[in-house]
């Protein structure tokens, strides 16, 4: 049998697991720093560390490993393993580094003999999308839209298995709906942690983050449910022309935001259940990535 480590790649943390062949995690989630703002050597070292505290949950990890995975954020060189961040405060000292050889060489270090694993890399939420339409909610329908939101607003598009990359109506390049034209500025700006942070500015003086927002707004604090509040109106005008474009079948949500969506997403359900849109909120959001990509290694 073998063994798949996975990564889960973020801009403050790493969350990672092993997979074995059937797609079953091999005990827990890691979580532990990405240390993104540190210089190369730095974040190198600390990723192929995740991964050999990964190792250590199999034995004879040398015979028994299949391949090894990470999702990133973009901007990222899929393909060739190569980080393209740079200006955004994270992972900007590895841009343009090949990670696929720095990693191998690493790892061949740590684990004392030359490591030819495949090494695969992946966009975070089309690992999610990937995960939730292979393994998860998103099983048994055609259409589906995927919806992040944490740092920004992350998205993905499928279509009978396939996840669209090409624009067509209501869907954007790559699926990306990030950079679409909102407000006074984009999408991101508005659907996201920093987007929220702002509304709690506004509505109770402070800025919180998600969750200490809405341990306010279960408290019963007006300022906060106006926050909440005003954040769901933005999120249901910002989805309403690609779900009225794209028409999917389905809404997927992950992200940490999401985890609070009790508190404001009760426009774009309307919305949704006027369409006919099944609105699904993923169990786990690390845990989809983790299987998204797993089901691309496995292949």
């Amino acid at each position: 049998m073998k063994y798949y480590p996975i990564l889960d790649v973020g801009g403050t943390g790493i969350k990672g697991g092993v997979l074995t062949e059937s797609g079953a995690l091999l005990g827990d989630i890691v979580s532990l720093s990405s240390r993104a703002r540190e210089d190369k050597e730095t974040i190198l070292q600390n990723l192929c560390g995740v991964i050999c505290t990964l190792y250590q949950q199999v034995q004879d990890c040398n015979k028994t490993l299949g391949g090894v995975g990470f999702s990133f954020p973009g901007p990222f060189d899929y393909q060739r393993g190569i980080s393209l961040m740079k200006g955004l405060n994270k992972y900007d000292s590895i841009y343009g580094v090949d990670l696929k050889a720095e990693l191998r060489a690493r790892l061949g270090k740590a684990l004392g003999t030359p490591c030819s694993l495949p090494l695969l890399f992946l966009h975070d939420v089309e690992a999610f999308a990937l995960g939730e339409m292979r393994m998860g909610l998103a099983k048994g329908f055609d259409k589906v839209l995927y919806l992040c939101i944490g740092t920004g607003a992350g998205s993905a598009f499928s279509r009978g298995g396939e996840i669209l990359k090409t624009p067509e109506p209501g869907v954007p390049q790559n699926g990306w709906i990030y950079a679409t034209p909102f407000g006074e500025s984009i999408i991101d700006d508005y659907i996201s942690a920093r987007g929220l942070q702002a509304l709690a500015l506004k509505h109770t003086g402070q800025r919180l983050d998600g969750l200490a927002l809405a341990k306010l707004a279960q408290q019963g604090d007006t300022g906060a449910q106006e926050a909440f509040a005003q954040f769901g109106n933005h999120l249901a005008q910002a989805m309403e022309s690609f779900l009225a474009q794209f028409c999917p079948n389905a809404l997927v949500l992950g992200g940490q935001i999401c985890k609070s969506f009790d508190l404001f997403g009760g426009p774009l359900t309307a919305i949704c259940r006027q369409r006919g849109v099944t609105v699904l909120q993923a169990h786990n959001t690390s845990e989809s990535v983790l299987k998204g990509i797993f089901s691309l290694l496995r292949e």
